[in-house]
């Protein structure tokens, strides 16, 4: 499957057409290929690459693809000898406003990060209704800084004060009615007293204090700038695998013939006590402290419904358990339980 964060840039886009002269079953030939591809979309727009001379790109990328059983690295070499480099480094950002490709790249990967909103805690992907429209949030509000710093008359002075680096992202009823004209010192320290530090991390917010004055402005602008690229970076890279590394899928059976280790466990049920016959939310915080245990290791997989012996009983007990006795609720009741006792920047 392919990240939504994709489709919500390229699947209009001139790249499509690339990716579909090759994939006109809109399938890989591995996981290694389809990560080559993702990691080519990315770079595609980042760099603009169809900005200008549309066809005539179009034509090579297409020949590049029809030629290759796997084309997506002479793609990318593509890109570096039209831009010189596929590396984002943070004087890129100076003076961009959200027009640039990187601001739509920031957004993807602040998604990636779970980012949540700053006064309700919600995840920023899973907004609804025109409340919760995502806003281009001006973290230094620009009335202050053409108060208190800059010219709102001079050119460069307002590609300051509307740079990528001054921007994040919040719902609506945040931008206007919660935040509105403070000043980063006065309401971040709110946001992570609520929701932690990872709440301004996430979206690459630099924690120094001192950066949040007024007078720091532009030292902010030039550490978030490093910090914005470092990120991009570091996103991009992650798809370029090599194939011998990736692991082919683990079915079902063969979790269940492989038996429990330090990165798999087997849970008969989330809530439902088998020997008194009845709830036991007890046996909710042991499925959170199995979660967790993975979290702060290399990860893991827990398999609920499964006895410790690898025999399958269902979740049936659970569901009856429930208002809602089906998948939805099932998730439901997951998505709770990890919102409340890890965080619902973590939920499902």
């Amino acid at each position: 499957d392919i990240p939504r964060p994709i489709v919500d840039v390229t699947i209009l886009s001139d790249n499509s057409i690339v990716f579909l002269s090759k994939n006109d079953n809109c399938e890989f030939r591995n996981q290694a290929s389809m990560n080559k591809a993702i990691r080519w979309l990315y770079l595609a727009h980042l760099w603009t690459r169809y900005s200008g001379q549309t066809d005539q790109k179009l034509d090579q990328d297409v020949n590049i693809v029809m030629r290759n059983e796997d084309p997506w690295d002479d793609l990318v070499n593509v890109i570096i000898d039209q831009r010189g480099r596929i590396a984002l480094e943070a004087s890129t950002l100076e003076g961009r406003g959200i027009g640039h490709p990187i601001f739509r790249m920031l957004y993807i990967l602040i998604k990636s990060k779970g980012a949540i909103d700053w006064s309700n805690g919600a995840p920023l992907d899973a907004t609804y209704g025109p409340s919760y429209k995502i806003h281009k949030h001006h973290i230094f509000p620009t009335s202050l800084l053409y108060d208190k710093r800059f010219d709102p008359e001079n050119h460069l002075h307002k590609k300051l004060v509307n740079e990528i680096a001054n921007r994040a992202f919040l719902t609506a009823r945040t931008n206007i009615g919660q935040i509105s004209n403070k000043e980063p010192k006065d309401y971040l320290p709110e946001i992570i007293e609520n929701y932690g530090k990872q709440a301004l991390t996430n979206q690459l917010i630099p924690l120094d204090k001192s950066l949040w004055e007024i007078d720091g402005y532009e030292e902010f602008l030039k550490e978030r700038r490093k910090l914005i690229a470092d990120e991009v970076n570091k996103f991009i890279i992650k798809f370029v695998v090599k194939e011998e590394k990736i692991k082919e899928k683990i079915s079902l059976p063969e979790y269940l013939t492989s038996g429990e280790s330090t990165i798999l466990e087997f849970k008969s049920s989330a809530r439902w006590d088998y020997y008194q016959e009845k709830v036991n939310k007890d046996l909710e915080f042991v499925i959170i402290k199995t979660i967790a245990g993975f979290m702060n290791t290399e990860g893991g997989t827990l398999l609920i419904g499964v006895t410790d012996d690898g025999e399958i009983i269902g979740v049936e007990n659970d569901l009856k358990t429930l208002k809602k006795k089906d998948r939805d609720g099932y998730e439901l009741l997951l998505n709770d339980l990890i919102s409340s006792y890890i965080g619902v920047e973590y939920s499902l």
